[in-house]
């Protein structure tokens, strides 16, 4: 960060006369703190900038409540996977459990942030969305001979694959309603059978917002857990033409391995799995104060906050005063070399100007001496 050069004087009570008195000035360091540096990108997954006010809170040890503050980004992983500053210090973070983050961080929620070194990951299918054109003019359909299905993998908690077979039939064609049965691939019994009305359009009659949506238990193996799957169908008509599909999705994956991370613009940083699963993790605050100019440099790029600079504010990145992080990137440097040249001159300037009239005064001094 640029630092400013201000001038204290160090003499203890009051000046009892306006003499010069050598070595009574110190020199004082002030940081530019809060001014924002270039952002640049890296493309490093673990590097991150900070475009706003706040700094990241790390930690020493583990265990040490003694928190530091940095807006240098530039983090690294140890062989414990623990997210660390170039100088060691811990990254600190609020664990997401379940989807469940907290949304005023304190102090005491924060834990370091740990990417695991070889996990892996499946995701349940808890959601399946069919929809078909079904023949209108079709006639008798029967479930057993029916040739009108729509085949799906389906995961269950331990990523393993089900296929599910929707297989569509009429239920009355005369009023042309419909029927589709869920069977699980080689089972003879559906696991479940639903009903499907269409006005006299062709468009799938919505049900009725209170009524419970359609929803089949999927058989599951030792180990697993029971795996409820929300149907959708939303979308099927019933018009005149060929059978077709146009939406066949599930949300469920099998076992993944751990491939990177991400970190969004709000702090949370995502598990990055092969199987296309991203799972948050942590939500990495940043810290604000009032004064942040006024924070002691501790060593390399980590600051202490003092009674000048007031208590450290931990808010959600993007919220409340905070700035937002950008993912694969690093903060340049606030010094203006331009800027810093320009004043170097003005500087040499005034000190050969002063010079040149001191050399003026001297002389005069001199000439009037002699003369005496």
């Amino acid at each position: 960060f640029r630092s400013r050069s201000n001038f204290s004087d160090i003499i203890a009570g009051e000046a009892q006369s306006f003499h010069n008195a050598p070595g009574t000035v110190s020199m004082i360091a002030k940081p530019d703190v809060d001014r924002q540096g270039q952002i640049q990108k890296t493309g490093v997954p673990t590097d991150m900038a900070i475009s706003g006010d706040g700094f990241f809170i790390v930690r020493d040890r583990p265990g040490i409540d003694d928190f530091g503050y940095t807006r240098s980004g530039s983090f690294v992983t140890d062989s414990q996977g623990n997210l660390r500053t170039r100088e060691g210090a811990y990254v600190q973070g609020v664990a997401i459990i379940e989807g469940i983050e907290t949304t005023a961080p304190s102090y005491g929620d924060l834990k370091n942030v740990r990417v695991p070194q070889s996990t892996l990951s499946a995701a349940p299918t808890t959601r399946v969305a069919v929809a078909a054109n079904l023949p209108s003019g079709a006639g008798t359909v029967d479930a057993e001979t029916s040739p009108y299905v729509a085949s799906v993998d389906a995961y269950d908690s331990l990523g393993k694959p089900h296929q599910l077979d929707f297989v569509w039939s009429t239920a009355d064609s005369g009023t042309g309603a419909w029927n589709v049965s869920v069977f699980e691939r080689g089972a003879e019994t559906a696991l479940a059978t639903f009903d499907l009305n269409f006005d006299a359009e062709g468009r799938l009659i919505p049900q009725d917002a209170e009524a419970t949506p359609p929803t089949i238990e999927l058989p599951v193996g030792t180990g697993a857990d029971t795996c409820a799957i929300t149907l959708s169908f939303d979308g099927t008509t019933a018009l005149s033409g060929r059978y077709s599909l146009s939406t066949l999705d599930q949300n469920g994956a099998p076992a993944g391995q751990l491939v990177g991370i991400d970190v969004g613009s709000d702090g949370v940083l995502s598990l990055e799995f092969s199987n296309g699963v991203s799972r948050p993790a942590y939500r990495i605050p940043l810290a604000t104060f009032p004064d942040p100019d006024a924070l002691s440099l501790s060593s390399g790029s980590v600051y202490r906050e003092t009674v000048k600079s007031g208590s450290g504010l931990p808010l959600l990145a993007g919220s409340g005063g905070a700035g937002e992080i950008v993912s694969e990137s690093l903060e340049g440097s606030t010094v203006d070399i331009a800027e810093e040249m320009t004043d170097m001159l003005i500087t040499q300037n005034a000190y050969s100007t002063s010079a040149k009239v001191i050399n003026t005064i001297d002389k005069r001094s001199e000439e009037h001496t002699s003369e005496l």
